[in-house]
């Protein structure tokens, strides 16, 4: 596993964890499932159930339910699925942040730092 670089810090009563560039190529590198607000986020409904993908508004792909199953586990599972084409086919986050848009953003970072 790459070497970390992320932040985590407390803001309020939340902990917040900003994953820096090395989490998440290592991330995209290790997962065989290509979508990074996927292999980002985990969502849990209001009746805390964990959501296979954001993008399922209609909830129908749960993973399992936080009383039943721990977050790693849910992660697991999800990480063992392939594209649901019901949700998949439609996203449009799917084709975002590939290599030249990652780029953009870096180098931007890169000249905000330098400039300020």
């Amino acid at each position: 596993m790459p070497v970390s670089f992320a932040i985590s810090r407390k803001v309020s009563d939340w902990e917040v964890f900003v994953p820096s560039t090395m989490d998440m190529l290592g991330q995209l590198w290790h997962n065989s499932f290509r979508c990074i607000p996927r292999n980002t986020d985990i969502v849990i409904t209001a009746g805390g159930k964990y959501m296979y993908c954001y993008n399922d508004i209609t909830h129908k792909h749960t993973l399992g339910s936080i009383s039943e199953m721990s977050i790693r586990k849910a992660i697991e599972s999800r990480e063992k699925t392939g594209p649901i084409p019901e949700i998949c086919d439609t996203c449009n986050m799917r084709e975002r942040y590939k290599a030249g848009e990652f780029l953009k953003v870096m180098a931007k970072h890169i000249k905000n730092k330098m400039l300020g």
